[in-house]
């Protein structure tokens, strides 16, 4: 999971239904990296599918400046 930024572990919580926890998983790992930009694109995504729009453009925004 070091690999992928805490991004394969957060899809598989995810996918076992816990949206959460995904979001909670990547949310650690952006305050040791707060540069990946694909956790920060990962997390807006998240935070959009479980109904918090406002929180998970500005994490797609976070991504978009570090790409």
């Amino acid at each position: 999971d070091e690999e992928t930024g805490g991004i394969s572990t957060s899809r598989r919580l995810a996918s076992e239904g816990d949206k959460k926890g995904a979001i909670a998983h990547l949310r650690e790992h952006l305050e040791e990296d707060p540069d990946d930009a694909d956790a920060w694109m990962e997390l807006g995504k998240l935070l959009c599918e479980t109904g918090n729009t406002a929180e998970g453009y500005k994490a797609i925004n976070e991504a978009r400046k570090r790409y």
